[in-house]
C-alpha cells in the first residue's frame, strides 16, 4: 500500500478534522438509528466520522490499513477522552472480531481503493459473515465521470506561519476495461519555504456500475438492496449524480 503515508495522513487530518461532513455524518446518523447497536467502521482513517457518532452515544469499532491513519486517529480519540483499544490495523479482507455487527459503515467512497475484483468479493464476504441476523451494510461510490487524462491539480496547505504542504495531483491513467483510474500525488513538505520531504502516492480508484454492485452483494447473500443518490434516500442516481450510498441487509 503506498497511499496514506505519512504527509498524505497529516494533509487528510488537517483538511478533513473531526466531524467535518460532506453531507455523510449526517446521511450515516440517519440510517443507523439506533444508537445502541455494535457497528463496524473499516478504513475508519483518522476518526472524522467515528469520533462524532461516539460522542453520540454510538457503540463503534475501527480499523484501517495505513498505520499513520490509525496514529492521527488515536491522537484524536485521546484528545477527547475517548478509549483507544476500538482500533486496530487490518484490511478489508483480513480483518477479525470475536463479535458480530449490526452494521457496517464505509462512507467517502473508500470502498473503491480496492481495484480487484477477487479482492471486492472476498470482502464482501467477510463484511455479510460480520454482520448479525438483518445487520446492515452501508457504503459510499461515485463514478469517475470527470477524470480528464493529465489534468493537474495543486492545492497548499498552510500548517503555520512557516509550514506548509503543497500537493500536485495529477490525473495520470484511465483503464476502462478493469474500470480503474489512477492518480499521481505528490506531497512537499515546506519549512521557510525551505522543501524538507517529498512523498509519491500511486491513488487508484475503481468505479462500479449500480447493476454490477447489486449482482456482487447478491452473490455475497444481501439481500434488500437500495441505491441513494446524494445522500437523500432513495433519491434515483443519474449521470449528474455526485456520490451514490447503497445499503444491503444480511438474513
Amino acid at each position: 500500500m503506498d497511499s496514506y503515508q505519512s504527509l498524505s495522513a497529516q494533509v487528510y487530518n488537517f483538511d478533513k478534522p473531526i466531524g467535518k461532513s460532506f453531507g455523510d455524518l449526517e446521511y450515516y446518523q440517519s440510517r443507523l438509528l439506533n444508537n445502541a447497536s455494535q457497528i463496524l467502521e473499516p478504513a475508519v482513517g483518522t476518526g472524522r466520522i467515528m469520533i462524532p457518532l461516539l460522542q453520540q452515544g454510538y457503540n463503534i469499532q475501527g480499523f484501517d490499513l495505513s498505520k499513520e491513519m490509525l496514529s492521527y486517529c488515536e491522537e484524536n480519540l485521546q484528545a477527547v477522552n475517548l478509549p483507544t483499544n476500538i482500533i486496530q490495523q487490518a484490511s478489508f479482507t483480513n480483518f477479525n472480531y470475536d463479535q458480530a455487527f449490526d452494521a457496517i459503515i464505509i462512507p467517502s467512497g473508500t470502498f473503491l481503493l480496492m481495484t480487484d475484483y477477487d479482492e471486492i468479493k472476498l470482502a464482501l464476504q467477510k463484511f455479510y459473515a460480520a454482520l448479525n441476523p438483518n445487520g446492515k451494510l452501508i457504503f459510499d461510490l461515485f463514478f469517475q465521470n470527470n477524470f480528464q487524462l493529465g489534468r493537474t491539480n495543486i492545492k497548499t496547505f498552510t500548517l503555520s506561519a512557516v509550514e506548509k504542504i503543497t500537493l500536485t495531483m495529477t490525473e495520470s491513467h484511465i483503464d476502462y476495461a478493469h474500470q480503474v483510474a489512477t492518480y499521481i500525488h505528490r506531497y512537499e513538505h515546506w519549512v521557510n519555504n525551505q522543501l524538507t520531504t517529498t512523498e509519491l502516492e500511486t491513488f487508484r480508484l475503481k468505479w462500479l456500475g449500480i447493476e454490477e454492485i447489486q449482482l456482487l452483494l447478491k452473490e455475497a447473500g444481501f439481500t434488500e438492496i437500495t441505491i441513494s443518490a446524494d445522500y437523500q434516500h432513495k433519491k434515483v442516481v443519474t449521470n449528474e449524480t455526485e456520490i451514490f450510498t447503497v445499503e444491503a441487509y444480511r438474513l
